[in-house]
């Protein structure tokens, strides 16, 4: 029952991401704010919880990695930030170091070292301390919404049904 219901939402979900309307909907009406907000409610919240630690599991970086790095792609582009994280890193961040970081931390992710415990890695938690404050303090200049949503509510309703 599960493996059937499964297939049926991966069908439907599919379906839902090779909709040209889908996409033409999302263009119009995501609004960056409140993804924006979504994503900085999301980092602040990890980064206390998480990282502020003697000793981090190295998954838990990217619990605030991939926020952060979605508001910056918001900052830049003004559209719904990619699913893919090697994509975020290489558009939205420019020093090399910190890349390289980043690129070990996955690596060891990809390992399976993920649940591991260590010494919060420097270069990383500090981008991340210093982003969380400027990225707090620029909402306010990010986009709102740019239509109202009854035309995305209906292509919601449209696809949210599975009978």
């Amino acid at each position: 029952m599960k493996n059937e219901m499964e297939k049926r939402i991966h069908e439907k979900l599919t379906k839902i991401e090779s909709d040209r309307n889908v996409s033409i909907l999302l263009e119009a009406y995501y609004s960056p704010k409140s993804g924006f907000y979504h994503y900085l409610h999301m980092a602040k919240g990890n980064f206390r919880e998480y990282l502020k630690r003697e000793y981090v599991k190295t998954k838990k970086y990217f619990y605030v990695l991939r926020p952060v790095l979605c508001m910056r792609w918001i900052e830049i582009h003004n559209s719904i930030p990619p699913i893919g994280f090697e994509t975020l890193v290489d558009e939205t961040l420019t020093d090399e170091r910190l890349k390289d970081a980043i690129a070990e931390l996955l690596a060891r992710k990809k390992a399976g070292f993920e649940t591991d415990y260590d010494k919060p890695i420097r270069r990383i938690s500090d981008f991340l301390e210093t982003e969380l404050a400027r990225l707090s303090d620029s909402v306010e200049s990010v986009a709102s919404r740019r239509k109202t949503s009854e035309e995305a509510d209906e292509c919601f309703r449209k696809y949210v049904n599975f009978a």
